[in-house]
Parts: structure tokens; C-alpha cells; sequence
């Protein structure tokens, strides 16, 4: 049996405020820091950083506590939560249509080729029109 895929979207008030996108199936959470916010229009993209760590950050509740990642501990609020489904995944490539409130609609995860050379897995996440 699989379950389904969630996700959060947390507004994380450390030293350096962000956004946490994370995306938990079948037992395997993944975790991405969002610097300016999520992309709300068709062909808007933004910078996120895949983060090792993702205990701190349930899929479920956990709104209003203290978290902490590679970019500080502070306060940390839900954003969005909601399910989505996987349409296409690669190493490097992810397509997901999400079903929150405000994540909502289809989005691409890629790392870009200047990603593949850093420290971090450096990637973009950009919304996607329907097919």
C-alpha cells in the first residue's frame, strides 16, 4: 500500500527568513529552502537549496514551533499544506502537481547545470502551465 503524498510549506522566521517546502511519500521526505518565496505566477522561478536535514519539520501540524535548519532556528508557521502527485522524477528533474491553497497548480523542481558543481544540490523551482 503507498500512502499519499504530502507536503508543507512553512514561513521560517530565523536569522535569515525563508520559506521550507517539504515533500514527504511513501516514507522519503525531501526538503528544499525557498530564500524569496514560492513562485505564484505561470514562469516565475526562484533559487531553492536542498536541505539534508528534515526531521524538524513534520507534515503534519507542528505550526507556531521552534525549528532549525542550515539558515538559523526561529519560529516556524505553515505556509500551505496539502497532497500532490508525482508526474515526472529524475535525479535532477521533478514535476508535481500540488493541490494546496496557495501551492496549487504545477511545478518543476530542476537542478540547473551551474547547480550540479556546488556544495549544496542547488536547484529551480519553477510554476508550470497545465498540460
Amino acid at each position: 500500500m503507498t500512502e499519499t503524498p504530502d507536503f508543507v510549506i512553512g514561513r521560517h522566521k530565523a536569522s535569515r527568513k525563508h520559506y521550507d517546502l517539504v515533500l514527504g511519500a511513501n516514507g522519503v521526505t525531501r526538503h528544499w529552502i525557498v530564500p524569496v518565496g514560492i513562485p505564484q505566477k505561470y514562469g516565475e522561478k526562484r533559487l531553492a537549496i536542498e536541505e539534508k536535514e528534515t526531521a524538524c519539520f513534520p507534515l503534519k501540524g507542528g505550526d507556531g514551533q521552534a525549528a532549525e535548519d542550515s539558515w538559523g532556528k526561529g519560529q516556524w508557521e505553515i505556509w500551505d499544506e496539502g497532497s500532490y502527485e508525482i508526474e515526472a522524477s529524475s535525479g535532477i528533474k521533478l514535476v508535481i502537481k500540488s493541490s494546496g491553497d496557495r501551492f496549487k497548480g504545477r511545478y518543476l523542481l530542476l537542478v540547473p547545470g551551474w547547480g550540479r558543481w556546488t556544495g549544496k544540490r542547488l536547484w529551480v523551482i519553477e510554476k508550470i502551465r497545465e498540460r
